[in-house]
């Protein structure tokens, strides 16, 4: 496995189906990478105003598993840059105004160029 780059506070989280991701684990302050606290054990996010087709305004939430094996801390594996997952939105279908869902993935993107792990 190539070494990959450690996802800090400074990195963020995308949506393939576009909307605003926003994560809400804390950081750990302990270990950092280039000044910012990483990520460890499971990223929770929320999603809002993701959408796909007609289904608009989409939101919902998850988590994404850290998945370094060489790199711990208190027993949770470090999230890497790329780590990702797909989950489940909802939202409204704009034709018809009736709840539609579709699949969506999410996926970090680490900030800091100098820390990898594996």
């Amino acid at each position: 496995m190539p070494l990959t780059k450690l996802m800090d506070a400074g990195g963020n989280l995308s949506c393939d189906k576009g909307g605003v991701v926003t994560v809400t684990s804390p950081a750990s302050t302990k270990v950092k990478a280039s000044g910012q606290g990483v990520y460890f054990g499971n990223l929770a996010f929320t999603v809002a105003g993701a959408g796909s087709g007609s289904c608009a305004g989409a939101s919902g939430g998850g988590s994404i598993a850290g998945s370094a094996s060489k790199v711990k801390s208190g027993g949770q594996a470090a999230v890497l840059d790329g780590d990702n997952v797909t989950v489940t939105l909802t939202g409204v279908d704009s034709g018809t105004g009736a709840p539609c869902s579709f699949s969506a993935k999410v996926t970090a993107n680490a900030a800091q160029l100098k820390v990898k792990g594996q």
